[in-house]
């Protein structure tokens, strides 16, 4: 490889990597965001159920055993009594 080879080279790889790290930020930002607008629309959720007076848990009766997957959720909430 002459030397007029690897300055090509190296000058491709160097863009590749800046595109790479680009990416990545986009990436990483994208997640950043999803994960605050989760979390922040997670504390609505509780702000509203702790303005009842009694809000009710309700364990689920048919639990399935560890290692299945549950397609309803372990646990639901009631803001009325029951």
């Amino acid at each position: 490889m002459t030397y007029e080879q690897r300055s090509e080279l190296r000058k491709e790889c160097s863009r590749f990597l800046r595109f790479s790290y680009l990416v990545d930020f986009i990436g990483l930002e994208s997640l950043r965001t999803i994960y605050i607008e989760s979390v922040a629309e997670l504390l609505l959720e509780f702000q509203e159920l702790i303005a009842y007076q009694n809000p009710v848990v309700f364990k689920e009766r048919n639990q399935r055993p560890l290692g299945t997957k549950q397609k309803e959720p372990m646990y639901r909430i009631y803001a009325g009594s029951t």
